[in-house]
C-alpha cells in the first residue's frame, strides 16, 4: 500500500493505473509520500521513459516533478487538473494525441461472455512482428516487438490471416487495438478485448485501458463490453528536450 492511499481511495478508478502498477509488479515506485508518488515504468537496461504521478496539491507537484528527467524524452500521466499550469510554465511539455483521456475499467467480479466467431483468437509471438508492424503503421516497431516479447499481444485469426490484434502497454493498460481495413465492421475489434479482459481476470488482474474523451466510437464501445469510465479526465504529456546546453525560462 502506498501511503498516499488516502488520496487513491478517494477515486479508485481515476488511479486506477496507479493500483494495477503496484499490484502487478510492473512499476516501480521512485518517490512516495502521505499526498503525491512518482511511479516510473522500467524497461530491461533502458532509462525509464514512462511515468505515472499522483499530486494532490501543488506541493507535491513541487516534489514530484523535479525528479523526472527532464533532458529526455518522456511521458507521464497527470491525474490533477491543477498540475498543468505549473507543468506549462516550468517544462516543454506537450499533449499526447489529444491530451485528455477517461480511464476505463472493468469493475465486474465475473468474467464477460465470449461470442461465438468465425475468428480464432490466440497470442502472438515476435514471430508475427512484420505483420503487426504492416496493420499498426503509426506505433514504432521496437515498441510493437517490446510488447510481443512480453506475451501480451492477442491475435485474430481468419485461417492464416492475421484479421487484428490487442495487446497491453508497459504501463498495464489494454490498447494497440487494431484491425485490418479489410475487416472491420465484423465484430473482431470487441472479440479481442473481450479477451483481453478475460485473460486479465483470470490473472486477478482488473482490465483498464484509457480512451480519448473525443473517440465518442471508443468510449460506446467500451461501455458495451462492461467498461465503466472515470468521471474525472486524466492527461497524457510528453517532453520535449531543449538542445544541449540551452535553458528553458517558462
Amino acid at each position: 500500500m502506498l501511503p498516499c492511499q488516502a488520496v487513491i481511495d478517494r477515486d479508485p478508478l481515476l488511479y486506477i493505473d496507479v493500483t494495477e502498477a503496484i499490484r502487478r509488479g510492473i512499476g516501480e515506485v521512485l518517490f512516495a509520500d502521505d499526498r503525491s508518488c512518482l511511479i516510473g515504468f522500467p524497461h530491461g537496461d533502458h532509462p525509464i521513459t514512462e511515468f505515472t504521478t499522483i499530486c494532490s496539491d501543488l506541493d507535491g507537484a513541487e516534489r514530484i516533478f523535479p525528479r523526472l528527467p527532464w533532458e529526455r524524452d518522456i511521458l507521464v500521466a497527470i491525474h490533477e487538473e491543477h498540475c498543468l499550469p505549473y507543468l506549462r510554465e516550468n517544462y516543454r511539455v506537450k499533449p499526447f494525441l489529444g491530451e485528455t483521456f477517461h480511464q476505463m475499467a472493468y469493475l465486474k467480479q465475473t468474467p464477460p461472455l465470449l461470442p461465438d466467431s468465425p475468428f480464432a483468437v490466440r497470442p502472438l509471438d515476435v514471430s508475427y512482428l512484420p505483420q503487426v508492424a504492416a496493420i499498426h503503421k503509426e506505433e514504432d516497431a521496437e515498441y510493437l516487438r517490446d510488447r510481443l516479447e512480453a506475451g501480451v499481444m492477442l491475435g485474430a485469426f481468419d485461417g492464416d490471416v492475421l484479421a487484428g490484434f490487442i495487446g497491453v502497454h508497459r504501463e498495464g493498460a489494454m490498447g494497440l487495438l487494431q484491425v485490418r481495413p479489410d475487416y472491420r465492421c465484423r465484430g473482431i475489434g470487441k472479440l479481442l478485448e473481450l479477451h483481453q479482459i478475460s485473460r486479465h481476470l483470470a490473472r486477478g488482474e482488473t482490465p483498464y485501458g484509457s480512451v480519448l474523451t473525443t473517440n465518442a466510437a471508443s468510449l460506446a464501445l467500451q461501455r458495451s463490453l462492461g467498461m465503466t469510465p472515470s468521471v474525472p479526465t486524466f492527461h497524457w504529456l510528453f517532453n520535449e528536450p531543449l538542445p544541449k546546453g540551452a535553458a528553458f525560462h517558462g
